[in-house]
């Protein structure tokens, strides 16, 4: 074991120190090593070079070595028998700062945020694409989500604690979109809806399951809804983004930069997907849209993409490639034939046609 960690090691060093850009990586290069960092910056203490990538970036910043890569070529994707592209984009707010747009159950209004997740908003897109400010309360856009009859929005609310001096306090909170009347939540554990806030409030029966993180390992764990049950879906953790299928058997999760399908009942990993920043799943759970975004410094994004991917990672599909605009965050309409998504350089939210065609068109 000593031996073979020696060996890898050496491996990469000698990557490092050698001209490798452009060069496609054959064999899977792993280890613990610092202080090496991988994307975009982000802290991490595996360097993992896969198969068929190519180093595209090879620089140095405050004695860190970053190494960017390509994705793994996909000979599914290119051999495809159709493609995927976006139409009709059109944009349906002016330029104000708005980010992570979620259609509502129901298909008829889009919520979003702010830049920062300050604030809630709803468009009417039945309504001349009105705009409803519900609220602007600082972090209240993180992981809200709708309820299951599109009428309210249920969102985390932090206040100072009335009892403990410079502490506060999060609670879970839903909101009227019309009346504008506020809920609280008591009876939500603010600990498991924290960053997974959906499939606590879609769930509806006792034997419902719930996926959350540990507060302490960030393991990926899941319970049902009267906490009967309790078992792990990750044997590690230091995961985050975690976004459940709509049949609720599988759970799409996140770790330095790359993201992964894992079932829901703990019986492993199903699918590793690549580097990618996921939220929204197909109605039938088949596909997930994603987004690559890049960062020349690690901090300021300098540009983004729209993927879609089927969820076994057999295939996948390139949506925009747009020098000028970063688009992040999309989300599927309920039928899926549309997508919305914002413009993390302006703050626009676009929505977009999904068109399926045939090889060739």
């Amino acid at each position: 074991m000593k031996t073979t960690s020696i060996f890898i090691t050496l491996t990469l060093l000698l990557l490092i120190g050698t001209n490798i850009i452009g060069q496609e990586i054959n064999k899977l290069v792993v280890d613990k090593i610092e202080p090496f960092e991988t994307m975009r910056g982000s802290t991490a203490d595996i360097v993992q070079v896969l198969p068929g990538e190519r180093i595209i970036e090879k620089t140095s910043l405050n004695g860190k070595t970053f190494l960017f890569c390509t994705e793994k070529n996909s000979k599914q994707t290119k051999n495809a028998e159709f493609s995927y592209a976006l139409d009709n984009i059109v944009a349906l707010t002016s330029p104000d700062g708005y980010s992570a747009p979620k259609w509502s159950p129901d298909g008829s209004k889009i919520l979003f945020t702010k830049m920062n997740y300050t604030g809630l908003f709803v468009i009417d897109l039945t309504a001349k694409n009105k705009i409803i400010k519900l609220n602007m309360l600082r972090g209240a856009g993180f992981n809200a989500t709708w309820s299951d009859d599109s009428k309210s929005i249920y969102y985390h609310h932090k206040t100072a604690d009335k009892y403990k001096k410079y502490k506060s306090h999060t609670e879970v909170k839903s909101i009227n979109i019309l009346t504008g009347e506020t809920t609280e939540h008591s009876d939500i554990d603010v600990n498991i809806a924290l960053n997974s806030i959906t499939s606590r409030v879609s769930a509806k029966s006792n034997s419902d399951v719930i996926v959350y993180l540990d507060k302490k390992t960030l393991m990926v764990k899941a319970q049902t809804l009267d906490g009967s049950k309790k078992w792990d879906i990750t044997k590690d953790g230091r995961y985050y983004g975690l976004v459940l299928s709509p049949d609720r058997t599988k759970v799409l999760v996140h770790k330095n930069g790359r993201m992964f399908v894992y079932a829901i009942d703990g019986s492993g990993l199903i699918s590793s997907l690549g580097r990618g920043i996921a939220n929204s799943w197909s109605s039938d759970g088949k596909q997930i849209l994603f987004l690559i975004d890049e960062s020349k410094d690690g901090h300021a994004i300098t540009g983004s993409d729209l993927y879609l991917t089927n969820s076994d990672g057999s295939q996948r599909w390139q949506l925009t490639n747009t020098p000028y605009i970063f688009e992040e965050w999309p989300d599927w309409s309920p039928d899926n034939k549309q997508i919305v998504f914002s413009d993390v350089k302006t703050g626009t939210i676009y929505i977009a046609d999904l068109i399926k065609n045939p090889k060739g068109d």
